[in-house]
């Protein structure tokens, strides 16, 4: 039974070092939404805004992005799935000279 306690352990380490990663590019990933944010979030996007721009200014990804706009009812489950899929731009690393 100690084993399982261990690898428990081991796993919860390795994700709290995954989410301190993420946080050095995307500072609230995994925080809770304060509806302060919620609210500016929905506001920001029915002006236009991208989401891509959403989630720099809001220091959460992309999929986060989505997700809340979803769960506010903002944007459906099948428009989220077509911005998953939607092709993303080329990052410097994906260009070729």
């Amino acid at each position: 039974m100690s084993g399982l306690v261990d690898l428990h352990s081991a796993g919860s380490e390795q994700h709290r070092n995954d989410v301190a990663e993420i946080r050095l590019k995307h500072q609230n990933a995994y925080k809770p939404w304060p509806s302060a944010d919620e609210q500016e979030l929905l506001h920001r996007f029915a002006e236009g805004t991208s989401v891509q721009s959403l989630s720099e200014e809001f220091g959460r990804q992309v999929g986060a992005i989505l997700a809340r706009l979803e769960k506010l009812g903002a944007i459906s489950a099948e428009k989220r799935t077509r911005f998953d899929l939607a092709p993303k731009p080329p990052t410097d690393s994906d260009r070729t000279l």
